[in-house]
């Protein structure tokens, strides 16, 4: 079994799918998933993007390139990330900054 297969199945074990569950909200058919998970056959990049996107971790992770799930080994899949899940790293920072910070996000929201 591949990396990714062994990855793929601990992530569908986890969100306590099934395999027919997990194909059907990835639009494949159960045995695509079937085959990923066993190694027989790879998902093509968009899908691979897809996957992780649903799972919410890097396509690193699923790969097997990283351990973490969510350490992006380039700066442009960590931006994506970022800016799809809408968090800022706020650690550190007085509480009066904190809500600056999340004022001025508000308000460049709303001149947008």
């Amino acid at each position: 079994m591949s990396k990714l297969g062994i990855r793929l199945k601990e992530l569908r074990k986890e969100h306590k799918l099934t395999q027919p569950q997990l194909a059907d909200k990835l639009n494949v058919g159960k045995s695509t998933v079937a085959m990923w998970e066993t190694g027989d056959r790879e998902p093509d990049y968009e899908m691979l993007q897809k996957i992780a996107d649903f799972f919410e971790v890097s396509t690193d992770y699923l790969l097997g390139r990283v351990d973490d799930p969510h350490l992006y080994s380039n700066r442009e899949e960590a931006e994506r990330a970022v800016q799809k899940k809408g968090f800022i790293d706020l650690e550190g920072l007085t509480e009066e900054q904190q809500k600056l910070i999340k004022q001025l996000i508000e308000q460049m929201k709303k001149e947008k």
